[in-house]
């Protein structure tokens, strides 16, 4: 890879580890590393949730963490039912090692393994190592040990990045005081993005995107009103969410979509809303009426 201070971070809120996939995943981020460093950051793998639930003898609709809308419904729940949401919180504080373990390594490690036969130079870690993204409580007493964006030490991922290699981030953070933290994905990516300049977020879609706005840059505002549609995908809603956080923060470039999507350039691409014109004394239109 020559060097550059660009800087692709890429979130895969879904995925599986079929030679497919992970072909199609290899030959992109090579793509990318011809013109950026590169950081990916990921949840659980296709039928990891479903394991976790069989594991901890749950349903999978009562799962601590289906992930990217997570806090959202915990937030929904525990404005109407105090009591259920405080016996659920109880059960998530009980299952986080348990799902830390299956993210940490079952599903961060198979994943950076993946991408190593390939011959990427991933580096699987979390949060908690060098202490590289603190998080803090968003609700501890409602939601347990939920985390929101987390401050980003990008200096512990400089040495890495400048090496040509990939870290592979899976979305366990730590607080100020050592405790465990599960993220969103998507946080965890807006925040690395907003926390370097010459950042490049893209969301990877395991398909191309239904239902897709006409054109292919849209405005913040338009992203906005495609989510009120309802149509879309209950996890893709939270990545657009800090999609536009990002594009708020001064992130050039949001692309969302299928790998395919992403390489042929065909992805949407969220850009940033054009502020009105000020208007002065000098301009034509308000010379005429002085």
């Amino acid at each position: 890879m020559k060097q550059t201070n660009q800087l692709t971070v890429m979130v895969l809120p879904k995925y599986d580890v079929r030679k497919e996939f992970i072909e199609s995943l290899s030959t992109y981020v090579r793509h990318c590393l011809q013109q950026s460093k590169v950081m990916i950051v990921h949840d659980a793998e296709d039928g990891l949730e479903s394991f976790l639930s069989h594991f901890q003898g749950q349903s999978s609709s009562s799962s601590p963490y289906s992930y990217t809308d997570a806090y959202q419904t915990f937030e929904e729940v525990g404005s109407k039912h105090p009591k259920k949401t405080k016996a659920k919180r109880e059960t998530f504080e009980l299952q986080l090692e348990t799902t830390m373990v299956m993210l940490c390594l079952a599903a961060n490690k198979r994943l950076t393994l993946a991408l190593s036969r390939q011959d990427i130079p991933a580096l699987g870690l979390s949060g908690a190592d060098l202490k590289s993204m603190t998080s803090s409580f968003l609700n501890m007493e409602r939601l347990g040990r939920i985390g929101g964006p987390p401050e980003i030490d990008f200096q512990a991922f400089e040495p890495l990045l400048d090496g040509g290699y990939v870290p592979v981030l899976s979305p366990i953070c730590v607080d100020k005081k050592n405790r465990f933290l599960w993220v969103q994905p998507s946080s965890i990516a807006q925040s690395l993005a907003t926390s370097t300049t010459g950042a490049t977020l893209e969301v990877v879609w395991q398909e191309p995107i239904e239902q897709r706005p006409e054109q292919q840059k849209v405005t913040s505002k338009e992203i906005v009103q495609w989510m009120r549609q309802g149509t879309l995908p209950k996890r893709l809603i939270p990545l657009l969410q800090a999609s536009l956080v990002a594009i708020g923060s001064g992130v050039n470039t949001v692309r969302v979509g299928s790998l395919e999507e992403l390489e042929t350039d065909s992805a949407i691409q969220i850009v940033k809303q054009k502020q009105p014109a000020k208007h002065t004394l000098e301009e034509p239109q308000l010379n005429a009426y002085s």
